[in-house]
């Protein structure tokens, strides 16, 4: 889409301001979400948004027991990130890990930890 914005006679020319773009998902898209970002250009999105996201992968019968997508874990996000949490994700213990992690990642622009921003769902 930013490219087609800043295509000249595209259909979509001119009409999206590349400084407003924030990229979100929930679930496995909020993982997803956060790889386009961590291996994005500096300074493409303007935030990021990340809903139950899942950071940490555990199949026990299939040995499986992994910290996802990996690029995020190594190279950290950009900032300011919203992170909001269900409720329901406090079952699993790995999953809390890893998000408290990838939320200790966040490369923020005053590098207090100001640009990181969670939500948690009370019971």
């Amino acid at each position: 889409i930013l490219s087609l914005s800043n295509t000249r006679g595209s259909f979509l020319a001119g009409l999206v301001d590349p400084s407003k773009v924030v990229v979100g998902g929930f679930s496995f898209g909020a993982a997803t979400a956060g790889l386009v970002a961590a291996t994005a250009s500096p300074g493409l999105y303007k935030a990021v948004v990340l809903i139950d996201g899942w950071w940490h992968i555990e199949l026990p019968k299939l040995k499986v027991n992994q910290d996802l997508p990996t690029q995020v874990h190594d190279r950290g996000l950009p900032g300011p990130a919203l992170f909001v949490g269900s409720a329901e994700f406090k079952g699993y213990r790995r999953l809390r890990e890893a998000t408290l992690k990838v939320q200790g990642l966040v490369r923020g622009r005053g590098g207090k930890g100001d640009d990181v921003h969670v939500r948690k769902e009370k019971k």
